[in-house]
């Protein structure tokens, strides 16, 4: 129920220092999440962790069964920055989040296609900021370093084309931006990216904030994140992101060194032509650059016969150690002859057939597990 004590609370107007004179209006109004969660925070800045903890909690349920994903994300990230969370609550919270996913919103398919640690990791970096009305939150031809979510409030973006890309006059096009939007342009990570639009806080705001830097970092570790990243970022682009063209690589290699069988199908059936052993020289999302053990000059000259006839070989790859292994279909798309430790051989080029995002984290996470040796890209 909004009063206009609750809502003076709520953005900033009004403050309240003392946790007893908080606890009184909570009484009162016992189940709405934002008062909780700010009286939480007055409790963790008073160092009373054990209380906050169970008001972020109670925020959070409040949230998730209001279907209220980013906004319970934020109230659990702040609870488990209080006190280290178990592997039973984090499978618990993670359950709950993805059952309560009705919406389908971007950041919502964004965050529940990642794996358990790249979720907890990727919580724990959010930022939590509010800005009050009329505040400009970016200006055009400033250099992008983060990627927002709007939790609450309204924002004005306005795009501008920007002078060294401008052929002639257009027309500024504007979009308001509301819960569960996204603005801010971080990727490539290589790129420093001059921002197109303008955008202003038209109310008080919430924002979750995810800074470059912390990407760039999360990306290097767990690559399906950078993956993800770049799924969210071209949503943005086709849901009209105007005056702006963001030009976005398919994926980043890893020097992943892990053992291999593969499996060149023949063209009439499912049969393999050719089996080889060897082992992934590098590992992205999309493919893998397969080296074999062993190449004589006859395998030499009937691959390269395939790849100059264009052939559209299927691949079957399977990672392995000792007795665990998984098995991914693809196609071969490249040979190069190369020279690998002081040795003559052949490194394949093989294409994955599309995976989903936690098939992809699925591929790292054992990928790593059962890397020979992994070198730090």
């Amino acid at each position: 129920m909004s009063t206009p004590l609750v809502d003076g609370i709520a953005d900033g107007s009004i403050k309240i220092d003392s946790p007893e004179a908080f606890s009184s209006i909570i009484e009162h109004y016992p189940n709405d999440p934002d008062l909780l969660c700010l009286y939480a925070d007055l409790l963790t800045r008073k160092d009373f962790k054990a209380s906050a903890g169970e008001f972020y909690e109670k925020a959070t349920k409040i949230f998730t069964d209001s279907g209220k994903l980013i906004q319970a994300i934020i109230s659990k990230a702040c609870k488990w920055r209080l006190s280290r969370p178990n592997h039973e609550e984090i499978d618990s919270f993670f359950s709950s989040i993805q059952n309560a996913n009705k919406n389908q919103y971007p950041f919502n398919d964004f965050f529940n296609n990642l794996f358990r640690s790249e979720k907890l990791h990727l919580m724990l970096s959010l930022e939590n900021v509010v800005f009050p009305a009329k505040t400009i939150i970016k200006k055009a031809g400033e250099i992008e370093d983060a990627l927002f979510f709007v939790i609450s409030g309204e924002l004005k973006e306005s795009f501008y084309q920007l002078l060294e890309h401008r052929e002639k006059h257009q027309k500024q096009p504007m979009r308001i931006l509301r819960e569960n939007d996204h603005f801010g342009q971080v990727y490539p990570y290589t790129k420093e990216i001059k921002s197109p639009s303008f955008v202003e806080a038209i109310t008080r705001v919430q924002l979750a904030k995810l800074s470059q830097a912390h990407l760039k970092k999360l990306s290097k570790k767990y690559p399906p994140i950078e993956q993800a990243i770049i799924t969210l970022c071209n949503i943005r682009s086709k849901n009209g992101n105007p005056g702006s063209e963001i030009k976005i690589r398919n994926s980043n290699r890893y020097p992943i060194k892990v053992d291999m069988k593969v499996d060149v199908l023949s063209v009439e059936n499912t049969e393999a032509e050719f089996t080889f052993s060897g082992y992934s020289k590098d590992l992205s999302v999309t493919g893998v650059g397969f080296v074999l053990n062993e190449s004589s000059k006859e395998i030499r000259e009937k691959l390269g016969s395939i790849m100059e006839a264009n052939e559209k070989r299927k691949i079957r790859s399977v990672f392995y150690r000792a007795n665990i292994s998984i098995s991914i279909s693809g196609e071969l798309v490249r040979m190069q002859e190369i020279v690998e430790n002081g040795r003559r051989t052949i490194v394949l080029g093989i294409q994955f057939e599309k995976m989903p995002p936690n098939l992809q984290g699925l591929l790292f996470s054992a990928a790593k597990i059962f890397s020979i040796s992994e070198t730090s890209s």
